[in-house]
């Protein structure tokens, strides 16, 4: 009975959390900016927003944002290039 190991590879077409957040505001130019560039997308968590503060603690982060794997490269560099133009 022998028992192989073999490597893990990351799947490109995996969704990975790439940004979270308990500020609404923030969550919807996030998802604007992914929506701008065809990105696909998932969120967990968007309707607890409104319960941040009260029903769930302050520092509870309550959205999560998914993508792909393979867009990690262009969310940060949307990501950066944003935040540069806004400062």
């Amino acid at each position: 009975m022998g028992i192989t190991l073999t490597d893990h590879t990351p799947e490109p077409d995996r969704y990975e959390p790439c940004f979270t957040t308990d500020d609404p505001g923030m969550l919807n130019i996030v998802k604007a900016y992914l929506e701008a560039n065809d990105m696909k997308y998932l969120i967990s968590g968007e309707d607890l927003l409104h319960l941040s503060g009260g029903a769930l603690p302050i520092f509870h982060n309550a959205a999560t944002i998914y993508i792909l794997r393979r867009d990690f490269g262009t969310f940060h560099q949307i990501m950066e290039s944003q935040v540069r133009t806004e400062l």
